[in-house]
């Protein structure tokens, strides 16, 4: 059984044939034998050896879902396993273990997953690219943890998004404290940047009707993070006027506290260490005096804990222990401030 301490990592062969390859390590960096006996497994859908794995993605249970895409140039779909933690193919998801589907008009498209968001409750998102010519565009699809497409998501369970005249390539997926959905990835010679609501609809508050892209040449956003204030953090590479590659790195305004500022808590918050395995501890400054409340919520707005009940804070710096509950599941979680002046929230996770 796989433990906090293990790792994985998922690749693909390139000699002739593809297929899904897994590996588990343990903390120390040797292959996990509980993992399909020798630490290794090469999982083979249909036979034609046409599979390659991009993503992968730990549900709460421990077992594991790989990502990618199966088929050739001109007949390239989504594919998707699940793995017990043992290694073996989990014949309960999807179709005998497997998701294979196509969203597009295969005359037309090729698709590719390169991105899973596992949900606190195991459901989970993936996040590729459709293609076809010089065209492109964002895809993303959402899944019941037992495979079956979300039908409250997008139209059917997916979406697909693009702008105008641009090849867009998607590579990174996060999920914000509120439930909103980054992706970013490239365009024809940018990177490109949007947000989804919760329902796979295109937030049209962000950047330009949902998008944002910077003018760093060739610029490509290969993955995607979150301050502890709720910030997007996005890195990849872009061409300097040299003409090489050099590392690019992006912040954007998430808009987690729209409406929210009234509450006095000033920006010196602090979490340690996040994610939080049992406890952390709380840092923060209140430039007012505060009737404050602080309680832990899941990501549907549920109350998990209260660490702060409507208290009387004075102004200045404070600390507050943070404590896990012990059967909580592992996932993203919403720290939220409350006072008669306002709101605000930032994630952590477990």
């Amino acid at each position: 059984m796989p433990t906090e301490n293990t790792s994985l990592l998922v690749i693909h062969s390139l000699n002739g044939n593809s297929y899904f390859a897994a590996a588990r390590f343990t903390a120390n960096g040797t292959l996990d034998t509980s993992f399909d006996v020798d630490g290794k497994r090469t999982i083979d859908y249909n036979g034609i050896g046409l599979d390659r794995a991009y993503a992968v993605g730990l549900q709460a249970d421990g077992k594991i879902i790989i990502a990618g895409t199966t088929g050739s140039m001109g007949d390239a779909r989504s594919l998707v396993c699940r793995l017990n933690q043992n290694g073996s193919l989990d014949l309960s998801f999807g179709n005998n273990g497997w998701i294979d589907v196509l969203f597009g008009n295969n005359t037309v498209w090729d698709e590719s997953c390169s991105s899973i968001c596992v949900l606190s409750d195991d459901r989970f998102l993936i996040g590729g690219s459709q293609t076809g010519g010089a065209a492109g565009s964002f895809l993303l699809a959402k899944f019941a943890s037992n495979g079956t497409l979300d039908p409250n998501f997008g139209i059917g369970g997916y979406t697909i998004v693009t702008t105008q005249l641009d090849l867009n390539l998607l590579y990174s997926l996060l999920i914000q404290g509120d439930g909103k959905i980054v992706a970013a990835g490239n365009g024809v010679v940018t990177s490109r940047i949007c947000r989804f609501e919760p329902n796979g609809e295109l937030d049209l508050t962000f950047g330009t009707d949902g998008w944002a892209g910077e003018n760093f040449p060739y610029g490509r956003i290969s993955d995607l993070h979150l301050d502890a204030y709720g910030r997007i953090i996005a890195i990849g590479d872009a061409i300097d006027f040299g003409n090489s590659y050099d590392a690019m790195v992006l912040r954007y305004l998430s808009g987690l506290n729209v409406g929210m500022v009234e509450l006095s808590l000033e920006s010196s918050l602090l979490i340690y260490p996040n994610p939080i395995q049992e406890s952390a501890t709380l840092r923060y400054t209140l430039a007012e005096a505060e009737e404050l409340t602080i309680a832990l919520q899941d990501l549907q707005g549920r109350a998990l804990v209260t660490y702060l009940n409507s208290k009387d804070m004075p102004t200045g710096e404070h600390t507050q222990t943070i404590t896990m509950p012990s059967d909580l599941a592992s996932g993203n979680y919403l720290l939220v401030f409350s006072s008669p002046k306002g709101k605000m929230s930032v994630q952590v996770s477990k």
